[in-house]
């Protein structure tokens, strides 16, 4: 908008320059011909007063008049056309025709625009008072009027194009002071989206639309605040509701009686089945409504990156095996990163399952970890049929479900990659999920590498060592095994060089 404002600014003021050059042309070219002009009747004054005098030696009849030592442009002229007293700057021709002397001693005087291109002179003739009668002309030469146009067209050449320049970047800053509510306003909205819903905009204190503006907003975000707390509160106490009566059903059918026969059993197995799916789903559901309001606290502390996807990796390597999926890891040693050690396990086990559920049998899933820039890249990719493209751009929202899972499991609860975007957005970092152009879906979290805690993030200030006494977090580097046949390889290595069994935890760390 300011860069709009400031070119509709030079163009006006292109258009008021050419409008007042033209008009200050016309009026300095008036106003020097008007001098020029008294200056020939005051010195037309003088010479009727010196012919009247007899000081003006006029040449008789019969003689040429011989031109005077003067500069002016003078000369006496007779009725019948001869020349009686010239001026050596006027020449020894008459500068007027016996056809304009006519129209001079009928019309009392005249002016008269004279001479050739390259010396234009103005002429003013009127009738001698003497009893002869004879036709007295003066005249001056118009490079004074030219010279001063010239002059004209110059400033305004110059101070024209300045003038255009100073309004256009006068324009541009004024719009910038104008625009800088606006901006601040724009930047704590964009703010708005990604923090505190409960935030609002700051007053510009223009007292103004501006302000009108801001107090509008704030009302739309404290009743939009409102709204989506309503719906976190159903759906947090939806959740408890569920959670209580699906573990009582859950824990009696974990106590079923041995004796139950074949049938039973399967029928037993199914309800299990679907219990537990419940049962993540109610849970999954009150993750979500914790994660989207301000119950989502981070225990944030220097946190190994690489030895927290290895624990999980091997958490999940019985699922993996389960399927005759191998999991790979490949990743590049960073420095401690400041984070929740549990909240970035949720992520990753949430990103390798979805990708074990999308691929195919006896395939891989392919987990990296790498740096780049300021940012610590966690990418999951599996080799299924990848997303519809249709679906990429909701694939983050609750319930939201690819294409059917290859092979066999449990279908997921469609509430993982939204858990996830929730955890990653609370560490300040970012999450895509694409297509890989081989094949497949490829998932990618971006992790600030800070040298400290984040700013602006919920903590609850405790900082505990880097292993944090969670299971499984101090697991080695690069030496990561379980489940069926899950084995380690020397630093470098992607591979072994006997055979692969499924469910197998492949690491490849790179210095």
């Amino acid at each position: 908008m300011r860069l709009r404002i400031a070119m509709s600014m030079g163009i006006v003021t292109t258009l008021l320059v050419i409008a007042a050059g033209f008009a200050f042309r016309a009026y300095v070219g008036t106003a020097t011909k008007a001098t020029l002009e008294r200056t020939l009747h005051s010195r037309m004054q003088r010479l009727q007063a010196a012919l009247r005098q007899g000081l003006v030696p006029l040449a008789p009849p019969s003689a040429p008049a011989r031109p005077a030592l003067d500069q002016s442009i003078i000369q006496v002229i007779s009725r019948s056309g001869q020349l009686l007293y010239t001026t050596g700057t006027a020449g020894t021709s008459p500068l007027l025709s016996t056809q304009y002397l006519a129209k001079v001693e009928s019309a009392g005087y005249r002016q008269i625009q004279a001479g050739h291109a390259r010396n234009p002179i103005l002429l003013l003739a009127e009738p001698s008072s003497s009893k002869t009668g004879e036709i007295v002309v003066v005249g001056a030469s118009t490079d004074q009027i030219h010279d001063s146009l010239a002059f004209v067209d110059q400033l305004l050449w110059g101070g024209g194009l300045l003038a255009i320049l100073l309004a256009t970047l006068g324009a541009g800053l004024a719009a910038g002071v104008v625009l800088r509510p606006v901006e601040r306003m724009r930047r704590q909205a964009a703010m708005l989206s990604l923090g505190d819903s409960r935030a609002q905009l700051a007053d510009p204190g223009t007292g103004d639309e501006l302000a009108k503006l801001a107090a509008t907003l704030n009302d739309f975000l404290a009743r939009l605040h409102e709204t989506t707390g309503r719906q976190r509160r159903f759906i947090s106490a939806a959740s408890h509701e569920l959670r209580t009566p699906l573990a009582g059903m859950r824990a009696e059918l974990e106590t079923r009686s041995p004796a139950a026969s074949d049938k039973d059993e399967a029928l037993l197995q199914r309800l299990d089945r679907r219990v537990a799916h419940l049962v993540s789903l109610a849970e999954g559901l009150l993750r979500i409504a914790e994660g989207q309001g301000d119950e989502l606290a981070l225990d944030i502390s220097p946190t190994d990156l690489e030895a927290v996807i290895s624990a999980a990796l091997v958490a999940l390597t019985p699922l993996a095996g389960a399927k005759e999926v191998a999991l790979v890891l490949d990743a590049t040693i960073l420095p401690t990163l400041w984070l929740d050690r549990v909240r970035i396990t949720e992520v990753v086990e949430n990103l390798v399952v979805n990708a074990i559920r999308h691929a195919p049998v006896a395939s891989t899933v392919e987990v990296g970890l790498r740096a780049e820039r300021e940012t610590a890249v966690i990418s999951v990719r599996d080799h299924g049929q990848g997303v519809p493209e249709s679906m990429l751009p909701r694939i983050f929202e609750p319930f939201a479900r690819g294409p059917q899972e290859h092979g066999r499991g449990p279908r997921g609860s469609g509430l993982g990659l939204s858990l996830v975007q929730l955890l990653v957005l609370a560490h300040r970092g970012s999450v895509s999920l694409v297509n890989h152009p081989e094949g497949g879906a490829l998932a990618e979290v971006r992790l600030p590498l800070a040298e400290g805690p984040q700013e602006g993030g919920r903590t609850d200030d405790r900082h505990d060592d880097p292993t944090g006494g969670k299971p499984g977090a101090g697991a080695p580097r690069g030496n990561q095994s379980g489940g069926t046949g899950a084995h380690s390889l020397p630093a470098g290595r992607a591979h072994s060089d006997g055979p692969r069994n499924p469910g197998d935890l492949i690491t490849q760390t790179q210095e």
